[in-house]
Parts: structure tokens; sequence; C-alpha cells
């Protein structure tokens, strides 16, 4: 029998995360729909990367409009 395992906890893992702000931040990724840029973001960056990964695995994170 094969096991299925989640992979949203992959997607939330902060390594992960750390690789998609550096991706974002090297094609100059234009700010989100709140406004702040990269740069912005990644000041206090692993506090954020922390936030973000708790909302996500908590199933808290709303997108800000």
């Amino acid at each position: 029998m094969r096991k299925w395992y989640s992979l949203i906890d992959k997607i939330y893992s902060l390594e992960n995360l750390r690789r998609a702000y550096r991706h974002v931040r090297s094609n100059d990724g234009a700010p989100g729909v709140d406004g702040e840029t990269a740069a912005e973001f990644g000041e206090n960056l692993e506090a954020k990367l922390q936030q973000v990964q708790l909302e996500l695995s908590g199933g808290t994170y709303r997108q800000v409009r």
C-alpha cells in the first residue's frame, strides 16, 4: 500500500519561503496587493517569514486587499 503525503508542509517550510523570497527579489518583483516591496519585506525577513509560515500552517493566512 502506498502512502500519500501532503505537499503543503513543504510549501510553507522556512527554507522554501526563503528560496521564494530570494527568487522574487532577484527578479525585482513588483509590490503585492498590500503595496509592500520585496526590499521592504526583506527588512526583518526571518520574523516575517516565520509569521507567513505560522499563518499558512494554521490556515489563517489572508491576502491583504
